[in-house]
């Protein structure tokens, strides 16, 4: 009785032995097959560093990595569990769950792409894949011919049959990245190509929805998706995708595009600017393109938008084309609804250096002033027709490098417009306040700006009104936002005088953009006293309403009491009081 226990322990500690000397032998060989079945399943080459047995039952991989000699394609993986049926090792069918653990995948953006064996003659094939996974962070390398993702967990789960699927397997994968959650469904495939299907939902308040169908076809080294159509936050979207990857190590990936967008908004970060019912996408304040961005890809598109919403400007009726080869970009925009005129826009990065080489052109035609100054600057003083065009061009690597490297030009003109509450112009004629009053009113207003080295210089810069002209010039720092510019004022003659006398005093508007000073020089007015006597009884003559300068009645309607009281506040606006308490004429 004694004896049997002994044996029964001794049989034991041998099998335990015998097992512990074959378990590495088991182990190698239960890798082996493991190599060997993903090999034929994915047309790669895999290494496993080692195999234990776990709960479920299960096995567990460690150390694993794929990849194929000059692909460029690789997969590192720190722990893979897989349960299933034990026949699956073998070869046979069934449900294979895969469990990953700290997973990178690098995909080349050239080369041959992988070609699987899966479903060979008496081998299972692949014929669904569903699960999940979550996705931390994309990185394109520097050369730009490889993406590396990071996959911290993904749970899927392989169906193979007991033969190949015919027509190919079918794909269900929810992925979550950067807060967003995307659900893929990819059919067999139907007609020229497989049918698509993406669904976004927002992981938070501020994360983007929307749902775009289409097909997919994959033809070598093309991948091409065709007859999209869906929404995108809101906002109907379509078109296609198209990329060709390079065969040699010396192409680029090519990349087509044609899409359709109804809405979309590109707002600085942290803006609560938002595209009315579409896309917002939020830009870093201060970013300037660089050619590094274009190194590694060509290819051209064109986006058409219902509406562009660029910061606080809104404009509509937007095709946008580019089109990027040799490391250099070209882009275009026009908008056929800009302001209730028309825009072009311009724009070209080449590399220069360790910097770029930028250049933009704007034309903007007959658009209309106050709801374009309101939007851009808050300002709603003027108003008028606005034809506007603007050339420049600087090499820069920095955003604020680009004012004191820009040269150029812009040309200005406002037509038909009217000015209110300016201090500017109440200083040159004391203008009232009443909209479209002569008095508010101007036929021209513009100049042109030579850009030098941070700095623009005036040119032929010059107001028209029914009661004064006025030229300017001066210069606008660029780098500081600073201006200093002098007018001569000139009333316009009136009864037939001739032109060529007016009042010799100079208006300067010095300081920032956005709240210059005002001042006028007085002592002009001792250098010609005759000049400014005739000057202020032409002034009088048009703001009281005598005949005009055909001998007939007023533009303006005539009588003391529609603007009489403006002549007071010209001369207050150019004389200085003689009591701090005198009253101020009353203006209409």
């Amino acid at each position: 009785m004694t004896i049997r226990p002994a044996w029964i322990a001794a049989s034991g500690l041998a099998v335990a032995v015998a097992a512990a000397a074959a378990w590495p032998l088991l182990t190698g060989v239960l890798a082996g097959h493991v190599r060997d079945r993903l090999a034929r399943e994915t047309g790669l080459d895999w290494r496993i560093g080692s195999v234990a047995l776990g709960a479920g039952p299960s096995l567990v991989l460690s150390d694993v990595g794929a990849g194929r000699a000059g692909a460029g394609l690789g997969l590192d993986v720190r722990k893979v569990h897989l349960s299933g049926p034990f026949a699956l090792v073998m070869g046979g069918a069934g449900a294979l769950r895969v469990r990953v653990e700290e997973a990178r995948l690098r995909l080349p953006l050239d080369g041959e792409p992988a070609t699987p064996r899966a479903g060979g003659e008496g081998q299972p094939g692949l014929s669904a894949l569903a699960g999940s996974a979550r996705i931390e962070a994309f990185d394109l390398s520097a050369d730009g011919r490889s993406l590396s993702v990071a996959i911290p967990a993904a749970d899927l789960t392989l169906d193979l049959d007991s033969g190949p699927a015919p027509a190919g397997a079918t794909y269900r994968l929810d992925l979550d990245a950067g807060g967003h959650r995307l659900a893929l469904a990819l059919d067999p495939p139907a007609g020229s190509g497989r049918p698509l299907r993406l669904t976004l939902e927002p992981g938070g308040p501020s994360g983007r929805r929307g749902t775009i169908a289409g097909s997919l076809r994959l033809e070598g080294r093309r991948v091409a998706l065709d007859r999209l159509t869906g929404t995108l936050d809101g906002a109907a979207l379509s078109g296609a995708l198209l990329c060709d990857l390079p065969a040699g190590a010396s192409a680029k990936p090519r990349i087509a595009a044609d899409l359709r967008l109804d809405a979309l908004a590109l707002a600085p970060e942290g803006s609560s600017t938002r595209a009315p019912a579409g896309l917002t996408v939020p830009v870093p304040v201060g970013i300037l393109p660089d050619p590094r961005w274009f190194a590694a890809v060509e290819g051209e598109g064109r986006i058409a938008l219902g509406r562009l919403v660029l910061g606080p400007a809104r404009i509509e009726g937007v095709a946008v084309t580019a089109k990027v080869g040799a490391g250099v970009l070209e882009a275009g925009l026009a908008a056929a609804r800009a302001y209730e005129g028309t825009l072009k826009v311009r724009y070209a990065l080449a590399p220069a250096g360790t910097a770029g080489r930028h250049r933009l052109g704007l034309t903007l035609t007959q658009g209309q002033v106050r709801p374009l100054l309101g939007d851009l600057l808050g300002i709603a003083a003027i108003d008028g027709r606005l034809t506007a065009s603007l050339d420049i061009e600087a090499v820069a690597a920095r955003p604020e490098d680009v004012p004191r490297a820009a040269t150029g030009s812009a040309d200005m003109s406002v037509t038909d417009g009217t000015l209110e509450g300016s201090e500017l112009l109440a200083v040159l004629a004391s203008l009232g306040q009443e909209r479209g009053s002569a008095a508010t009113r101007f036929s021209y207003l513009g100049g042109r700006l030579r850009i030098a080295q941070g700095t623009g210089v005036t040119e032929g810069l010059s107001l028209r009104s029914p009661l004064i002209e006025a030229g300017g010039s001066g210069s606008l720092d660029l780098v500081g936002q600073t201006l200093d510019l002098t007018f001569q004022p000139r009333v316009t003659p009136q009864r037939g005088r001739r032109p060529g006398r007016g009042l010799s005093v100079p208006v300067r508007v010095t300081g920032p953009w956005r709240d210059p000073a005002v001042s006028a020089d007085m002592a002009g007015l001792l250098d010609d006293p005759a000049g400014a006597m005739e000057a202020l009884q032409d002034l009088g003559t048009g703001l009281l309403g005598g005949p005009s300068a055909t001998g007939g009645p007023s533009a303006t309607g005539g009588g003391q009491g529609a603007t009489g009281g403006e002549l007071g506040g010209f001369l207050d606006a150019i004389l200085p009081r003689s009591r701090p308490d005198a009253p101020v004429p009353r203006r209409r």
